[in-house]
Parts: C-alpha cells; structure tokens; sequence
C-alpha cells in the first residue's frame, strides 16, 4: 500500500530542499522526523511538514503507525518562477527569480509479522554453527641472520 503526501508551489528553490533531503537520505521515518526538526534551516522546516503530512495521511486514512512505515520515495521537483523587477540606474531593471518547487513523499507500509523474525533469526543461529570449523593456524618464525662486520667487508 501506498501513502503519498505533496506540498506544491513551495517559496524554497530547489537546490536548497535538495541539500536537506540529501543529509536525510537513506533514514527511517523516525529518524528522519527527529534530524528535520533539529536541522536549522528553513527548507527542513517544509520537509518536516510533508512529512508530518504524510503520516496523518497514514494514520487517519489507513490505520498505519510510523514504525509501519517506510520511505518509497521522496521527489524534489521544480515548479515555475515569479518574475520581478528590480529598478536600477538609467531606466532599466534588473530581474529577479523567485523559484517555487513541488515536493513529493511516498511512503509504504511494511508488514511485519513475527513468523518472518522467528524463521530468520532461526535460519541465522543454524548458518552461525554451521560457518564455525575449527581451523588451527600454524606460525613459521622466521629468524634474520645476523651480520657482522667481517661478513659485510668481504
């Protein structure tokens, strides 16, 4: 099942959301809810929203906590810019971007059951005492020939 969030038309550019959703990658949810609200820039505070959106979506529409949950994808896109002026000598203007872009998380529910956790934590003991031989290791001591002046002369 698939749980999607969007945030459209955000006043951030993207290349600022980007650097945030990058220092998040590869996180939990939880983790990554925790590192957002830390993280002292304003592009996190709006992925901390969609977040946030996203999990009430979970929550409200499907039943699902966040420990059900998991990270599908998480899409930084460009949205259009506003066009402004700003006035400078002689006449003329310079302009000015305002850059907007579309955030999109998608989460999905992952389900866990405790047949699963017992059957591998039980293939994992099995391969453990399997993948145990006892192997004895032989050192050679190797002992360097001492040279005297004599030997060195010659």
């Amino acid at each position: 099942m698939t749980i999607t969030a969007s945030q459209n038309y955000m006043r951030t550019s993207v290349q600022k959301l980007k650097f945030v959703a990058d220092s998040v990658k590869g996180m939990d949810l939880l983790t990554m809810r925790t590192h957002l609200s830390y993280l002292n820039k304003d592009a996190a505070r709006r992925l901390l929203q969609v977040v946030d959106q996203a999990l009430a979506n979970a929550s409200h529409n499907h039943g699902l906590s966040a420990d059900q949950l998991q990270i599908e994808s998480l899409l930084i896109l460009r949205g259009p810019h506003y066009k402004r002026m700003r006035a400078v000598s002689r006449g003329q203007g310079h302009a000015i971007l305002k850059r907007t872009s579309h955030v999109v998380l998608k989460l999905k529910s992952v389900e866990k059951t405790e047949q699963k956790i017992e059957s591998k934590a039980a293939e994992k003991q099995t391969v453990a005492v399997e993948a145990k031989p006892e192997v004895k290791k032989t050192v050679k001591k190797t002992v360097a020939k001492k040279t005297t002046k004599k030997e060195v002369a010659k």
